[in-house]
């Protein structure tokens, strides 16, 4: 019987029910051969570092006489080559981690033998390597103090404590060596950088 009302309210009465379905799945890492299928994309690569090079910085940095690549994901001086090299400037988080870093590695090479020929910088002893990581973060922080560049900490400083921590056991005076040889590899870069440079820059600050 036709009442007129058509096919409204013909889905009175119901009412949807949620349920539980169970699925098995597995990582990627877990199925063999599934590269083949389907390929991993390819890692995306992104600049780290939002801010832009310090021309006056890049300036004081280039005087120095000590060779300078870019490659790499490490930081680090090689005495046998006599160079540093540092990560490229995008890799880093800010401009004063590249600054800072890049004054740490140059502090390394004031060691070598025909600049400062300190001992620590060639020696296989495991406490000299303490002290001369010492010596150029020391120096790091006097020549980032001088031209203003803000000190960030490193990844690599919770592994240096206790090397540092056991060398300052060993030997009460090594802070005090370490101060020193640090200054004298400052004051070796900072007169490379140009002293008239450096001293406008600390009027600036």
């Amino acid at each position: 019987m036709d009442d007129g009302k058509g096919d409204q309210g013909s889905d009175e009465g119901k009412r949807q029910v949620a349920f539980l379905k169970r699925y098995t799945v597995f990582n990627a890492e877990q199925i063999d051969g599934i590269e083949a299928k389907y390929p991993a994309p390819p890692p995306i690569i992104t600049a780290t570092n939002p801010d832009e090079r310090d021309a006056e910085l890049d300036t004081l940095f280039f005087r120095v006489p000590v060779t300078v690549r870019h490659h790499g994901s490490q930081p680090y001086y090689q005495p046998s080559g006599d160079h540093v090299v540092m990560p490229p400037f995008a890799d880093f988080y800010a401009s004063d981690a590249y600054y800072s870093t890049l004054a740490h590695e140059l502090c390394h090479a004031t060691g070598h033998v025909d600049r400062l020929a300190r001992p620590t910088l060639m020696s296989s002893k495991r406490e000299d390597y303490a002290r001369e990581e010492l010596v150029a973060e020391l120096g790091a922080a006097f020549v980032s103090g001088a031209i203003g560049i803000k000190l960030h900490d490193r990844e690599d400083h919770a592994a240096y404590l206790a090397s540092w921590l056991q060398a300052l056991r060993n030997d009460k005076r090594c802070i005090f060596t370490a101060a020193t040889q640090a200054q004298a590899a400052a004051d070796w870069l900072l007169s490379r950088m140009g002293a008239e440079n450096v001293a406008q820059m600390e009027e600036a600050a």
